[in-house]
């Protein structure tokens, strides 16, 4: 039962990855869904299944959404492994450290995707970090704040 929830959840992710993060764009810059669900889930999982977990939902999100293939695959396990060494036994007791850690590996992920996949029209590394990475990880850490703001009951859990 577990496990058909989590399909369900994870399949209405993609789905409003897909059809509604358009929506809520700003200049160009989109949450992505899945890896703040997997930071739902990472923190307490030691260190193989979040590289697993990020690997299989990145490689999903690949193959649904076209692209380069495996980018979004490597960049989630990168981010899966980081949050896996930082918290293998479960979420810190101080909350900003868990806050820190995630935005580390949000910011590692986007680095890795947008890099890779070649969408930096920027001249210079440090330039395309400061207008495309950041942007875009301040953005997913937000909407994590924010889904973490809600009641415990409420939240997708997996």
């Amino acid at each position: 039962m577990k496990i058909l929830r989590t399909v369900i959840i994870v399949a209405a992710l993609y789905a409003a990855q897909i059809t509604l993060v358009d929506l809520i764009a700003i200049r160009g810059h989109r949450p992505d869904l899945i890896l703040i669900y997997i930071f739902f889930h990472l923190p307490g999982l030691g260190g193989c299944k979040p590289v697993l977990a990020g690997f299989g939902l990145g490689l999903i999100q690949d193959l649904i959404g076209g692209g380069v293939l495996g980018v979004n695959a490597l960049a989630k396990s990168l981010s899966g492994f980081l949050m896996g060494k930082l918290f293998p036994e479960k979420p810190p007791e101080a909350k900003w450290i868990f806050w820190v850690g995630a935005a580390i590996c949000i910011l590692l992920h986007d680095i890795t995707y947008h890099y890779i996949s070649g969408q930096s029209e920027y001249q210079g590394f440090l330039n395309f970090i400061i207008r495309r990475a950041l942007p875009t990880s301040a953005y997913n850490m937000i909407i994590l704040f924010l889904l973490s703001l809600l009641p415990a009951k409420r939240r997708m859990k997996g």
